[in-house]
């Protein structure tokens, strides 16, 4: 039968106001990739979310906007199939709503991509403990990289374990 829904899989947007993002998100639950740009602030309501089961790859982008109150927007993706993630930009935020939607992965996602991000050694540990399937974690212009991060992402002969036993591949570029 048909959907009431438009069968669009893939959508790259630039994002200007809260409905425009709505009535997209809405419209398309059979998204599998989802690419989004934020160009400026707007207040998301304190309820909602978006279910996208089929959703594969997500790419989030924060430009010319406050990181701060704009990725509450990671707080409402629910994507339990989602197996890359590229985040850019999340100089100012707070890390809980990437750990949020990290939760809400279902446990599949294979890469990570940080771009343009501040994090610690504890943010980036509470990423990786959501993240046991992860093979490719990608480090761009971040901030707060330091020696106690880097121990995160390698083989611990001490306790004989790794945070991700499958992670194949690390890049760590122009990160401090």
């Amino acid at each position: 039968s048909p959907s009431a829904f438009y069968p669009l899989t893939t959508i790259d947007f630039d994002a200007s106001w809260l409905s425009q993002v709505t009535d997209i998100l809405d419209g398309c639950p059979q998204l599998e990739n989802l690419s989004i740009s934020f160009k400026s602030d707007f207040a998301f309501p304190a309820t909602g979310s978006w279910i996208f089961d089929k959703l594969k790859t997500l790419r989030v982008h924060f430009f010319h906007c406050s990181p701060r109150d704009m990725s509450m927007f990671l707080t409402r993706i629910h994507a339990p199939a989602l197996q890359t993630l590229t985040i850019d930009g999340l100089r100012t935020s707070p890390s809980i709503h990437l750990a949020e939607l990290l939760d809400h992965t279902g446990g599949v996602l294979k890469q990570l991509n940080m771009l343009n991000i501040s994090l610690s050694h504890k943010e980036l540990g509470q990423y990786l403990l959501r993240l046991r399937c992860l093979e490719s974690l990608h480090l761009v212009d971040s901030q707060g990289f330091d020696n106690a991060c880097l121990r995160l992402l390698i083989w611990n002969p001490d306790s004989n374990t790794n945070l991700c036993p499958d992670l194949k591949e690390v890049w760590l570029l122009r990160s401090e």
